[in-house]
């Protein structure tokens, strides 16, 4: 995980945005990926996150869940419709197990992160 120290890095951002990104974090480095958003975010800044709604397959993230995790870094949160995505995924190794899941349609959860000014 690549991460900057403040007298090195002068860089501060209005946005971040993550579109089916942040599932790809590593578990053990999740805390200090929020963390080191929030030290590169201005005031008034947002972060906009699109997941696939895992919670509903897999019971993994919700909407409650993930804005919750912003809340305990000071942030404002929001959740949005954030749409959803026909499945379209293939197994290389056994393909057939994959096709009768295509075009089902997947929920996407979405949350907006507002770092007060």
């Amino acid at each position: 995980m690549l991460t900057y120290e403040s007298e090195n890095f002068h860089l501060v951002f209005e946005d971040f945005r993550m579109i089916h990104t942040l599932e790809h974090i590593p578990t053990a480095d999740y805390l200090q990926f929020l963390k080191d958003m929030k030290r590169k975010l201005k005031p008034g800044g947002k972060v906009t996150i699109v997941l696939t709604d895992a919670e509903a397959a897999i019971n993994m993230w919700n909407t409650l869940d993930l804005a919750r995790d912003f809340q305990a870094l000071g942030f404002d949160t929001f959740s949005f419709e954030a749409g959803s995505w026909s499945f379209d995924l293939t197994d290389e190794f056994f393909p057939e197990e994959m096709a009768h899941f295509h075009g089902i349609q997947i929920k996407n959860l979405g949350v907006l992160a507002v770092l007060p000014e």
